[in-house]
């Protein structure tokens, strides 16, 4: 996403957040005042929603397939035996037990659970009718628990629900895994109508949830359903954990330069695992409005990470690039022999790719370095080309362990002392100068040979008639004149 389109989605999320959570946070100056409440209190009145449905299977339905192999009525759900039958108390559950098949029937099959009273069934039916049976008269209560994962100190609403008056109560508690501490219960008695709740904090990372089915005068009774036929009717429990989404909202901005979303940027110390945490707060939200307005800024810091990351990425890269043009991958030493302009521009792509503009220009000066110093090899190299063509270009098939070419004249040789004196390694420019000095030499050396040949038959020319040797002797000539050519 461009960065004119985060800064647009920024400005949305801002304005829809603010508008939400002005909305959650009026009530709560109508609610009670800070003298009228404990801390605990306090807690709950905060701006909350719930979340998700933390337990499984929370509408007791039974397995798919009821028959021999069943032993648990409710899937999810651990059952056990109530080992006293009038403590209003989750110390009252007792050890754990299973069904074990007795008898079947086309809808359904009984069971026994190893109660005290050898009587007593459990009827699991197919159209979802749980009940507990005893042809002699005399039920008894039941417990289902399972655990659930918490966070300490955060608050959950544990809650029950009873649509039909033709079912056995139940009782619902919360409470540490050995149940020696019971954080919260609500309870309703046989045959009544019932929606309750209450709420605790979770003191440990796992709780127990326990429903004990029964209530008072089970020992008259000949049966008790504890689900109906009906799935409109049937009991179900819930558990739910109370999440602070002004706090969840705060956190989410301190994400945010300056905490604030509309700056279009995170934090340096805004990592994955800081967008993760959050995430998982929402997840469990219900669905709702305020879920949305979080949901939303948590996903543009998330593109905002994203996007800080693959331009790391592209910096690293490029950063990588550039360094591979240097002696030791070094920036502060020189160009390596391999650098070719290929690999500069390759480098350059990269550079061009990053995004930061402050890192971006770092680059291109070390990148700008490296294609001087190219630039600066290019043209000595050229140099030294010209001046290594124009020095052995003097000699005989242009081989400087030969002689100079018979055209060869000191304009030529001036011309390659000049491509020469371009040239700035003192190495090459040496070599070059020493074969140049020997095709000097040489020319110095004929140029003297012909102009003592000229001297040499002049003097012999001036013996002569009309300075013809063709002819005889002039009568001047004599025998010093002679000597004299003769020197010559």
């Amino acid at each position: 996403m461009g960065t004119h389109k985060l800064i647009q989605k920024s400005l949305k999320l801002t304005a829809v957040g603010a508008i939400a959570f002005s909305v959650l946070a009026q009530p709560l100056s109508m609610v009670a005042s800070a003298s009228e409440v404990t801390k605990t209190e306090n807690k709950l009145l905060t701006a909350t929603v719930q979340s998700k449905e933390l337990l499984k299977n929370n509408t007791f339905t039974q397995p798919a397939k009821i028959g021999a192999p069943t032993e648990q009525p409710f899937p999810n759900w651990q059952m056990a035996f109530v080992s006293n039958q009038s403590l209003e108390n989750v110390s009252a559950v007792g050890a754990d037990t299973k069904l074990s098949f007795t008898a079947g029937a086309p809808d359904g099959a009984m069971f026994s659970y190893g109660s005290s009273d050898p009587t007593i069934r459990l009827a699991v039916y197919i159209d979802g009718r749980v009940r507990l049976v005893n042809g002699t008269r005399g039920v008894e209560k039941v417990a289902f628990y399972q655990d659930v994962p918490t966070t300490i100190g955060k608050i959950y609403t544990l809650s029950q629900h009873i649509p039909s008056p033709y079912l056995l109560g139940c009782s619902l508690y919360a409470s540490d895994t050995s149940r020696s501490t019971q954080l919260a219960s609500v309870s309703t008695d046989n045959f009544t109508v019932s929606d309750k709740s209450t709420t605790f904090i979770a003191t440990s990372s796992t709780t127990r949830i326990t429903a004990v089915f029964g209530g008072s005068g089970l020992s008259s009774l000949y049966n008790g359903y504890l689900q109906p036929e009906s799935t409109s009717y049937n009991t179900s429990v819930s558990l739910k954990e109370n999440s602070d989404t002004t706090q969840i909202k705060t956190d989410i901005d301190a994400l945010f330069l300056d905490n604030m979303p509309t700056s279009n940027a995170i934090k340096k110390t805004t990592d994955q695992a800081a967008i993760d945490a959050l995430q998982k707060q929402i997840d469990i939200l219900e669905a709702s409005t305020t879920k949305t307005t979080l949901q939303n800024e948590l996903n543009l810091a998330q593109e905002l990470l994203n996007a800080r990351i693959a331009g790391e990425a592209e910096q690293t890269a490029a950063k990588t690039a550039i360094n591979d043009l240097f002696i030791d991958n070094n920036t502060a030493n020189h160009i390596k022999d391999t650098t070719t302009q290929a690999a500069i521009e390759a480098a350059q792509t990269k550079v061009d790719a990053v995004t930061d503009t402050t890192v971006k220009a770092e680059l291109q000066a070390e990148l700008d370095k490296a294609q001087a110093e190219l630039d600066a090899r290019t043209s000595e190299a050229q140099r030294e080309a010209a001046a290594t063509a124009a020095t052995e270009g003097l000699f005989v098939d242009n081989d400087t362990t030969k002689g100079i070419k018979p055209t060869i004249d000191q304009a030529a040789i001036d011309a390659a002392q000049e491509k020469i004196n371009n040239v700035t390694d003192p190495t090459v420019k040496a070599e070059l100068q020493a074969e140049l000095d020997k095709a000097q030499a040489a020319l110095d050396a004929r140029t003297a040979e012909t102009q003592r040949e000229a001297a040499a038959k002049a003097a012999t020319d001036a013996l002569f008639v009309d300075n013809d040797a063709t002819k005889g002797i002039k009568p001047a000539t004599n025998q010093a004149a002679i000597d004299a050519a003769q020197e010559k």
